[in-house]
């Protein structure tokens, strides 16, 4: 007899309920919700069907309100969309720049409300939400809307102000005729005040002279200075159009990458690229184009992360004012000397050891600032630079002095305190010596 109680069989009942396997529904054991090998309640605590989010359990057959406002929620969970009796989502003023496909299945919802968050695009599959009566997209960064956003047939509220719009599709007037429609704060033109629009003020709208940099127009020919200090995390790509500037000023702080184009920016004057002196470690160097500025006077690099510079910053030789302080800069280009226009230099607060040779030929410097720095020694031809009224060296890495220093003009304050020189260095010449840390 077998395990199935048969004559000469050869049936199995491995759970020895006394029902062969073949025929058994369960082989095993039913939990405690009755599932055949189940592990008895799940996570949620129960047998009925749950999704976690943001860890809490919603029931799926029960959910029909959610409200995640000002939560700071980054992104939206493929669970939601399992949620089909929901009728009500909110996750108004979060963090949110894009919605699961999932969101389509939600057909019984009515109300979605996605105000203040960070969308710039909207999954096409939104229009199958068909019951929803409420969609509200205002304050956002969206730059377009479905073309099949007439596919809502019950929708009754649209707000889509201070976004960034700058078109709309004509297929939006076939929404019902009774749906308020707000498209007030974008960035839109006369030729998209459909007559389906209840809201439409307060629009942007750029000529083709002008191109748009953060909501305000700016016309291509005539702007001649851009100026952005919001910390920006990327250059706007719209200043490259600026072709005429000839001053810009961008405050560098978040910014690890200086483009390519701003090479092309070849009127360009002065140009400041710094950050606020509390802010991390930014960009680390410039790119080749940067020695296409060749009409630039004055240069503010400081407060950055730069370690090198390219053989191509030799090329901007007009600059009178050249500010690299406060970055970690180990060494110069050997070009360096081309810049023989330069009155003021700024090279404190680096990590500099020497300095090139090249160097002499900076005839016109009237100031220059090397304080701060790992500086072990200073080029024989330090007197070449006859003009210099103040040289300060002050808190570097020197154990000597050329006697050539005190070959610069008379009036020429030199400071060289918290050096490792011996009185043998305290030339008359020196006007700040103490203190040093003598290594003998």
């Amino acid at each position: 007899v077998d395990e199935c109680g048969e004559c000469n069989g050869d049936g199995v009942d491995e759970d020895n309920d006394g029902v062969c396997d073949d025929i058994d529904e369960c082989v095993g054991e039913y939990d405690d919700c009755g599932v055949c090998n189940g592990d008895n309640l799940n996570e949620c605590g129960s047998c009925t069907e749950f999704v976690i989010l943001y860890g809490e359990c919603y029931n799926i057959e029960t959910t029909i309100l959610l409200d995640f406002n000002s939560n700071g929620i980054g992104t939206v969970p493929d669970e939601i969309g399992r949620l089909e009796n929901l009728q009500f989502l909110s996750f108004n003023n979060n963090n949110i720049s894009s919605l699961p496909n999932t969101i389509s299945n939600l057909t019984s919802l009515k109300v979605l409300n996605l105000k203040d968050n960070s969308l710039d695009s909207l999954t096409v599959n939104i229009t199958e939400l068909s019951s929803l009566e409420e969609l509200v997209l205002n304050d956002n960064q969206l730059e377009s809307i479905p073309d099949n956003i007439e596919d809502l047939v019950n929708l009754q509220y649209l707000n889509l102000s201070d976004n960034l719009l700058t078109t709309i599709p004509q297929s939006i007037c076939n929404l019902p005729e009774n749906c308020f429609i707000n498209v007030e704060n974008n960035i839109l033109c006369d030729e998209y005040l459909y007559e389906c629009i209840d809201n439409f003020d307060n629009q942007i709208c750029c000529t083709e002279e002008e191109v748009l940099i953060y909501e305000q127009c700016y016309n291509i020919e005539n702007t001649t200075s851009f100026s952005d200090y919001s910390s920006p995390h990327e250059f706007h790509e719209n200043i490259q159009y600026l072709i005429n500037l000839t001053d810009l000023s961008i405050n560098t702080s978040n910014i690890d990458v200086i483009p390519e184009w701003i090479g092309n920016l070849t009127n360009l004057i002065e140009l400041t690229l710094t950050k606020a002196q509390d802010y991390n470690n930014n960009f680390t160097s410039l790119p080749e184009s940067f020695g296409n500025l060749t009409n630039l006077t004055e240069l503010n690099l400081g407060h950055n992360s730069l370690i090198s510079l390219s053989e191509s910053f030799g090329n901007l030789t007009n600059l009178d004012r050249l500010y690299l302080d406060n970055n970690q800069l180990a060494s110069l280009p050997d070009n360096f000397g081309n810049l023989t226009n330069l009155n003021r230099l700024y090279l404190d607060n680096n990590q500099l050891v020497s300095l090139p040779e090249s160097f002499e030929n900076l005839t016109n410097l009237d100031r220059l600032y090397l304080q701060n720095n790992n500086l072990i020694s200073i080029p024989n031809s330090i007197d070449n630079l006859y003009n210099l009224s103040r040289l300060w060296l002050d808190d570097n890495e020197l154990t000597s002095l050329p006697s050539t220093l005190c070959n610069l003009p008379d009036n020429c304050d030199i400071d060289v305190d918290g050096n490792k020189l011996c009185e043998e260095y305290h030339y008359e010449c020196i006007d700040d010596w103490d203190p040093q840390e003598c290594l003998e």
